[in-house]
């Protein structure tokens, strides 16, 4: 390569146009005319092939290059029977991708949703790129983020070999967006070659962290109730919360324990803040209840559960008042008082 006399050079992607020339060639004696061709053989395959556009020159200039190969420039006398080979220069064409990353490991998921109070998931390489074809260069990889919509970026760690996300520093921001560097370094012969200095950038991953839930205190008025007669109704379940009503988007699923396989399980239509009870949903027998509070999310639905840390009981006593059972009899004056029995229910 003019002015940089190596057996390997590095083409960028896009850089170009090069000119080849032949150093410390023997100079022809007095009368002779020299003739030239340039020949190629690209990368993987054994023939070398002339080159039939400008290639007849003393130099050979590349306008477009699209792979990596190999060039030489053979020298002969004109009408003579000598002919010299250079030694060959190699041209490594450096082509690359960044790859893709995702939120899924089976398909591409680039925005999430996901509480303060649990952890971030981990990003994954879906797509770790397509490295150049010099034998032994890889790439190099650096994770950022931005708070600020893609503005500025800030370094998640250094460049290093692994692909893998590092995980995310604490203390960020509600909004964050992710990206992933490729970068292609190759040291040859003890020269250092890197196309594009700043990397180039994997598709984003969008990560919107929600405000923590407090799921609330039942009410202590009504932790405890009983219930003796058929008719009576519970005194509504209420709640005492800490939520911020008025900005976050709540909502609620109220859910009583079933004792048959100890799970809970949500009332069907009791979705508000307190339970209501009426004739359709009171309880036949002793029941737990407790209040699941959500944050709504207009795409994702109910997310970041936060149960209330209390549960309230209602318990149902069935009681038979029985019958007065006594035998037909006649009591006279002075005798002694019969007894009644009353039947147990």
């Amino acid at each position: 390569v003019m002015g940089n006399p190596t057996p390997d050079y590095v083409v960028c992607e896009g850089e170009g146009p090069i000119e080849l020339e032949v150093s410390n060639a023997t100079q022809p004696g007095p009368g002779a005319s020299l003739g030239y061709q340039w020949e190629r053989r690209i990368q993987g395959e054994t023939d070398w092939v002339p080159v039939l556009t400008n290639g007849t020159g003393p130099t050979l200039s590349l306008d477009i290059i699209t792979s990596s190969a190999s060039y030489r420039r053979i020298t002969y006398v004109v009408n003579g029977q000598c002919e010299v080979i250079s030694a060959p220069v190699h041209i490594w064409y450096n082509t690359y991708d960044a790859g893709e990353i995702s939120w899924d490991t089976n398909q591409l998921v680039d925005t999430l949703s996901v509480c303060a109070d649990s952890g971030v998931p981990q990003a994954i390489s879906s797509q770790d790129g397509n490295g150049p074809n010099y034998p032994g260069v890889g790439l190099v990889w650096l994770w950022q983020y931005s708070e600020d919509g893609g503005q500025s970026w800030t370094d998640m760690g250094v460049k290093g070999p692994s692909p893998v996300y590092p995980g995310l520093p604490s203390n960020l921001s509600g909004s964050l967006e992710l990206r992933r560097l490729a970068f292609s370094q190759w040291t040859i012969d003890g020269q250092t070659w890197e196309c594009t200095l700043e990397g180039k950038a994997s598709n984003s991953l969008y990560l919107e962290v929600q405000p923590a839930v407090d799921g609330g205190s039942i009410d202590a008025s009504v932790l405890s109730q009983s219930l003796c007669d058929d008719a009576s109704l519970p005194a509504a379940i209420t709640v005492t919360d800490a939520n911020d009503t008025a900005t976050l988007p709540l909502a609620y699923q109220w859910e009583r324990f079933n004792t048959t396989n100890g799970l809970w399980e949500a009332m069907l239509g009791e979705t508000g803040v307190s339970l209501v009870f009426t004739t359709s949903n009171r309880p036949a027998v002793s029941t737990t209840y407790r209040r699941a509070t959500y944050l709504r999310d207009t795409n994702l639905g109910n997310i970041c559960v936060s149960y209330t840390t209390n549960e309230a009981q209602i318990q149902v006593f069935t009681i038979d008042a029985g019958q007065v059972a006594v035998s037909d009899s006649y009591v006279c004056f002075g005798d002694q008082t019969t007894l009644f029995d009353v039947s147990s229910p």
